[in-house]
């Protein structure tokens, strides 16, 4: 078996939905589902599929401008926003 983790690893069956997205919030996320996989293969356990939770996204337009979406339930932009994201 070849697990791999990190923002660069791409997870193709998954390739069309956010869960294939090559970012950090994905990668934080796999490498949870990466360590237990490791452990149940090497110890005769069930592996468990990898099942991606979108939290929202934070991104920064400059030093006062930024947009925060929290799961779609709050979505804060401009200087309220670069001050959340901080």
């Amino acid at each position: 078996d070849v697990y791999a983790i990190g923002d660069m690893a791409l997870c193709e069956p998954l390739a069309d939905t956010d869960a294939g997205a090559m970012n950090a919030q994905v990668a934080v996320q796999a490498a949870d589902y990466a360590a237990y996989n490791v452990w149940a293969s090497m110890s005769g356990q069930t592996e468990m599929p990898f099942r991606y939770m979108k939290l929202g996204e934070m991104l920064a337009y400059g030093p006062t401008d930024a947009s925060v979406d929290a799961m779609g339930l709050l979505n804060i932009r401009g200087l309220p926003g670069a001050t959340l994201r901080r």
